[in-house]
């Protein structure tokens, strides 16, 4: 079963989420920052992935990612 993408992005540093925009994958990672208004987040570097921010004004969404 998939589960939904999340509507607030209000989550702790350090969860692993997948970024989708239009219904495709952008980029998966663990959570580095929200802002207080949780619009806006950071992924952390991981790798040759540098940290990059996402918007939600900008049509983003955050889906999580299970890993059990």
């Amino acid at each position: 079963m998939t589960e939904p993408p999340l509507e607030s992005w209000d989550l702790l540093p350090g969860t692993l989420v997948e970024i989708r925009r239009a219904g495709r994958p952008v980029q998966t990672g663990r959570i580095d920052a929200v802002t207080v208004n949780a619009d806006v987040l950071w992924l952390a570097a991981n790798g040759m992935h540098p940290r990059r921010l996402f918007e939600k004004a900008e049509g983003y969404e955050v889906w999580p990612v299970r890993t059990d």
